[in-house]
């Protein structure tokens, strides 16, 4: 399949094709009838499309919103569909898909942009189109965190002598936490520990950290007075049903205080382990992680190419009650990242926001001046004026022990508060509206290097109002994808190789596009 449309491609002309799995076979339907090869034979389309597919691939920069893709269709199904779906096939959930083919490529060669279901059908006589909207929607599957559910009971731990003899009444009925990345930073109480029981020797308490394999050689405890354990060799134990727990042994003969009330210092390094036993700290690693064990169907590719800007914010906390995999990803994960997850043929992946794009990193020069193809469909329209925000105050590494954050990182032009060098942006904000304060809180940033990168980009975000305008653009443009960084050349409205990052794609009944372009607003 085609990921994105090479300058060969192009020359030719594209056709949308619609196939559809039901009643036993598949259909290939098309505006006009085509064959088009598909390895050593080929197969028909039928000119059953009644209109060209209204299609708009958009990208909200900042949403962190559960992303769907839906089309509406029109075609005129071959065969009679109302006695169809009285013997049985039902064609509303039909498998479907609906994509560009280049006129002389292979089938195989084809770019994928919606594959979904067909949803909401209506039908008429025999010969009469069929209505209904092909729709791939990403909703929260049914994945939680903690991955690996472990309760303290006596049924999951029992006293057989391989790892307590005992059970600490109090601890019956708790959540062992699932733990990522270094929360507190090392520095401070990063997530709870649970006393199990007293060792078969009965010479130390096994006390678990984590309901995982940890990559930390080793960890600290601290007690409910702050006095603190020293280094605790971090050791694992394969539960019946084949969980995994993390666990440390104190020794009775320490003196450390004991208690249900135990905090972990994440000091020996990260807590989550891959499936090669690799300590996880970067957010592209994680989302990967947890990705991998949802049943969520994943662009791996695209999410391979995010990775390394993702990996730039490293991130830590704890889970210990039941989360849904998808609202954990959007609420906590991507509040903090400059990045949202989008949805494409292939599944959903992370798409981040090019925030500090340079002019070197654009793919291609759009100049309505020079060329004709480039035509503007819109006025330059402001967003954002009511978000503005010139202070920006972030409070993170959250201390497990004080329900509290050790530290926090601040932005500002006012002059009356220490200058933070941060951007431009700042001042002639803050010259512009006077003072607007963000204040933020996270539970998952713990290091001063995220902190600032976060700070970075909410600054970027919320300091001015943001730019938008729309272009008519030709089908030899069609290569174009959410999220490209493009430069714009329009004398009428002032644009000199502006940098814009590409917002949304609407394709057109003659074989155009239009596409939104999102400024990047100069700094400096």
């Amino acid at each position: 399949m085609t990921d994105r449309w090479t300058e060969a491609q192009l020359r030719n002309e594209l056709f949308w094709v619609l196939a559809v799995t039901y009643a036993g076979g598949t259909r290939y339907l098309s505006t006009a009838p085509l064959e088009i090869m598909d390895g050593v034979g080929t197969l028909q389309t039928t000119a059953s499309l009644v209109d060209v597919p209204d299609v708009e691939e958009a990208l909200d920069l900042w949403a962190t919103d559960q992303p769907s893709l839906s089309v509406a269709l029109s075609f005129v199904w071959p065969e009679n569909v109302a006695a169809l779906i009285e013997e049985g096939h039902a064609l509303d959930g039909a498998e479907a898909e609906l994509c560009q083919h280049a006129y002389g490529d292979d089938w195989s060669q084809r770019r994928i942009v919606v594959r979904g279901q067909l949803v909401d059908p209506e039908y008429d006589a025999e010969g009469e189109p069929v209505t209904c909207s092909l729709q791939e929607q990403i909703s929260d599957d049914q994945t939680t965190l903690p991955f690996d559910l472990v309760t303290i009971t006596e049924g999951t731990f029992q006293t057989d002598g391989t790892l307590n003899a005992t059970i600490y009444d109090q601890s019956v009925g708790v959540v062992v936490p699932f733990v990522f990345g270094t929360p507190g930073g090392g520095t401070v109480a990063g997530s709870p520990a649970y006393v199990l029981g007293v060792t078969p020797s009965g010479l130390a308490f096994v006390v678990l950290i984590a309901c995982h394999t940890v990559a930390a050689s080793t960890v600290v405890l601290q007690a409910p007075d702050l006095t603190t354990t020293s280094a605790l060799t971090v050791l694992h134990h394969t539960l019946s049903d084949g969980r995994v727990v993390a666990y440390v042994e104190v020794t009775l003969a320490s003196g450390f205080l004991v208690t249900q009330d135990l905090r972990t210092i994440w000091s020996g390094g990260p807590a989550l382990a891959d499936e090669t036993s690799s300590g996880i700290v970067g957010a592209g690693d994680l989302m990967a992680y947890v990705l991998r064990r949802s049943t969520l169907r994943v662009d791996w590719g695209r999410l391979g190419a995010q990775s390394d800007a993702l990996n730039a914010y490293t991130l830590g906390g704890y889970i210990d009650e039941p989360v849904p995999l998808g609202e954990w990803l959007r609420s906590v994960v991507l509040d903090v990242l400059p990045a949202g997850i989008v949805i494409g043929p292939e599944g959903v992946y992370p798409l981040v926001w090019r925030w500090d794009a340079k002019a070197t990193d654009a793919i291609l020069d759009l100049d309505a001046d020079a060329d004709l193809s480039v035509e503007r469909a819109s006025r330059v329209s402001y967003t954002g004026s009511d978000e503005i925000a010139n202070t920006i105050r972030l409070r993170y590494r959250l201390d497990a022990r004080r329900d509290d954050y050790a530290a926090d990182e601040v932005a500002t032009a006012r002059p009356e508060l220490p200058w933070t060098p941060t951007s431009s942006d700042l001042v002639r904000s803050y010259a512009r509206y006077g003072t607007r304060v963000l204040e933020r809180e996270s539970a998952v940033v713990h290091d001063e290097v995220t902190a600032v990168k976060v700070v970075q980009w909410m600054t970027a975000r919320y300091a001015l109002p943001s730019r938008s305008v729309s272009y008519l653009l030709s089908p030899r443009h069609s290569f174009l994808q959410r999220g490209d960084v493009v430069t714009l050349t329009d004398s009428e409205i002032a644009a000199s190789r502006q940098i814009c990052i590409v917002e949304s794609i609407r394709w057109l009944e003659e074989s155009g596009l239009e596409v939104r372009l999102r400024y990047v607003e100069r700094r400096g």
